[in-house]
């Protein structure tokens, strides 16, 4: 939203949408290392089949999903890992969100998340999500309905009464319907990325941090200078989010054109009584403000989208303010007190679906970026993609299930 089982080795089969209601998914076939892809030779221990640039939630799904196959290296520039938007979010997995192909995703994600990820205590949790349509919002009424056909998942139409059994804060008279996906869950941020990189470096996978990359050179293979080191590897892996760009441009590539949008989220007192944790995610129907349960305490948000620049962001109190005039106009919280505020950058390419695979001009530099809001619980099948790619190189044209995303206008943009 914010800036909120196949084997391990399984490559991601062709997800279709049969009926327009549920997803077709094959097993994954057994993988063996294509001879195509040699290891890197020598004592050096700066030596790689695959560096990936980025320690955020992109690169560690996709050194989880490397990482029993290929030897791997994960240079964040930070000293701490999820500095920026991974670390600054809220997920919650809804397959009611997004365009098709990214509920598609989802979808695929959920399935590895309630079985790989089964045994983990706390990775999910049942949230629901509750699309509110306001009186004078008449047309998004049929847009919902659209909607809710569409879905893959159970979303519910409910009247103004029904949605404030749900949420008992909406003011049901501003209410005119509103659209419930019960089966959405909250995922724990922190811990999914920990896990990602606890299995990758079961499987021999380094993590360095405080590596930022400030050089990279191709000749045979790829030479990486960070601040005290030399990498060598026969692929690169481009998860570094809004600085994506800047990477693919230090490689002698053409950038993507990814656009990085400023979202302001805060945290305010839950109020009295209790039983604020089971509410839903709770959103306006146009995603122009959005708050749900966040332990103790409620997350509120303007769901604002202002276009920035690759930095370390700040909220901007005007973003706050805005959020909570609305959520206290909907509903009859009472906002007095923000307790932490702060942004993230959700980046997006053109046509807002993710660039995942290889450059079309040098195929051993993998893009993995553009994630935009659902990156987090879009995570494991794009890691499963994203290791697809690097240990098969398909043809683009290949009908599997990210061919949408490296055909994506972002990726190939009269590239």
């Amino acid at each position: 939203m914010l800036v909120a089982p196949a084997p391990a080795d399984g490559l991601i089969p062709n997800v279709p949408i049969a009926d327009g209601c549920r997803h077709q998914i094959a097993e994954p076939p057994q993988l063996s290392r294509p001879p195509t892809l040699p290891r890197v030779s020598g004592p050096d221990a700066n030596e790689f089949d695959v560096a990936v640039i980025g320690g955020g939630i992109a690169g560690a799904a996709a050194a989880w999903a490397l990482a029993p196959h290929l030897r791997v290296v994960v240079l964040e520039a930070e000293s701490g890992l999820s500095y920026h938007t991974t670390g600054r979010s809220a997920a919650v997995l809804t397959e009611s969100y997004e365009a098709e192909p990214i509920r598609a995703l989802t979808g695929r994600s959920r399935s590895i998340l309630t079985t790989e990820f089964a045994g983990m205590s706390g990775l999910l949790t049942k949230r629901g999500v509750l699309w509110i349509v306001s009186i004078g919002q008449d047309a998004a009424v049929e847009r919902a309905l659209a909607a809710a056909r569409e879905s893959p998942v159970t979303v519910d139409l409910l009247d103004p009464g029904t949605a404030q059994t749900l949420c008992p804060v909406l003011r049901r008279e501003l209410c005119l319907a509103a659209l419930h996906e019960p089966g959405a869950m909250a995922i724990d941020v922190d811990l999914l990325q920990r896990e990602y990189l606890r299995r990758a470096r079961s499987h021999g996978a380094a993590v360095r941090t405080n590596a930022r990359v400030t050089g990279i050179r191709h000749d045979d293979q790829w030479y990486l200078a960070t601040n005290d080191m030399t990498v060598r590897c026969t692929h690169v892996v481009n998860a570094a989010g809004a600085w994506a760009d800047e990477v693919a441009i230090m490689a002698g590539l053409r950038p993507i054109g990814l656009t990085p949008l400023r979202r302001t989220a805060f945290l305010f007192p839950a109020p009295g009584g209790g039983g604020h944790e089971s509410w839903p995610c709770t959103i306006g129907i146009d995603e122009d403000w959005y708050f749900e349960p966040y332990g103790p305490l409620m997350l509120g948000s303007n769901a604002d989208e202002h276009p920035d620049v690759p930095r370390d962001v700040r909220a901007e109190d005007i973003d706050v303010a805005e959020a909570i005039e609305k959520i206290s106009t909907i509903t009859t919280l009472s906002i007095r007190r923000v307790l932490k505020q702060w942004a993230g950058l959700r980046t997006f390419a053109a046509d807002r679906l993710p660039v995942v695979g290889p450059d079309r001009t040098e195929p051993t530099f993998h893009w993995y970026a553009g994630l935009g809001g659902f990156g987090i619980m879009t995570s494991p099948a794009l890691g499963r993609v994203l290791a697809d790619r690097v240990l098969t190189r398909p043809d683009p044209a290949e009908p599997t299930s990210a061919t949408w995303a490296t055909e994506s206008r972002g990726m190939y943009n009269d590239r």
